[in-house]
Parts: C-alpha cells; sequence; structure tokens
C-alpha cells in the first residue's frame, strides 16, 4: 500500500492499540483515520509528532470515509460501537481486535463461550 490509497480507520484509535496500529501504519505509508466518540480526543492523537499520516474523525465518520476498519474499542463499549456503526460497516473488511479481558483476574472471559468477534 501507498499513500495514495484509500485510508484505514482505528474505531476506538486513541487507546492503547489504536495507537500503536496507527503509528506502525502511518510508518507504512498509510493513511489513518483515528476515531473516537470525542473528536477532542482523535485531534489529541492524530496531533502526535509521529502521527503525521494520521487525521481525526469521530467513530461515525471514520466508518463511513475507509473500506477498511480496524475495531480497537474496549470489550465494555463493543457491543454499542457496533451497533451504532452497523450500516456503515456493510460491505466493508472490519478487523475485531476486540479481546474480553479481565484486568483483574489477568484472564480471557468469554460470555457465552463466544469470543467479542463471535458475539459481534
Amino acid at each position: 500500500m501507498t499513500g495514495g490509497t484509500a485510508p484505514i480507520a482505528l474505531i476506538g484509535g486513541t487507546g492503547h492499540l489504536g495507537l500503536g496500529l496507527a503509528k506502525r501504519l502511518g510508518r507504512a505509508g498509510i493513511r489513518v483515520l483515528i476515531g473516537s466518540r470525542e473528536i477532542s480526543r482523535a485531534e489529541a492523537a492524530a496531533g502526535e509528532a509521529d502521527l503525521s499520516r494520521a487525521s481525526a474523525r469521530t467513530n461515525h465518520d471514520a466508518a463511513r470515509e475507509a473500506e477498511i476498519i480496524f475495531l480497537t474499542v474496549p470489550v465494555e463499549g463493543h457491543e454499542a460501537t457496533l451497533r451504532a456503526l452497523a450500516p456503515l460497516l456493510e460491505g466493508k473488511i472490519v478487523v475485531d481486535t476486540t479481546v474480553s479481558y479481565d484486568r483483574r483476574a489477568r484472564r480471557v472471559v468469554l460470555a457465552d463461550g463466544l469470543s467479542a468477534a463471535e458475539r459481534a
């Protein structure tokens, strides 16, 4: 991929995973859209010095503009985010990175025996 290709959206892109992906994709010359529920958080993340290939968007706008979308939200917001964005994700490539992880117990917890992606 080159800088002339369509951008990749990072929904919930202001967290550790989203920012890490943004940095790696940006270094590879790929334009990324850092999405957040709050545009100010997306702007702060995209404004970092090493994210010159990133632009800030709301999650909704990032999902609308990109054909490839990485979902990098915490499990607590997973279902609500997918429900809100579902019409914008149809027919697009969605990479769901969400893990049902219990930080206190330090283990993966599968609701109904299913991963977050399976539940989606």
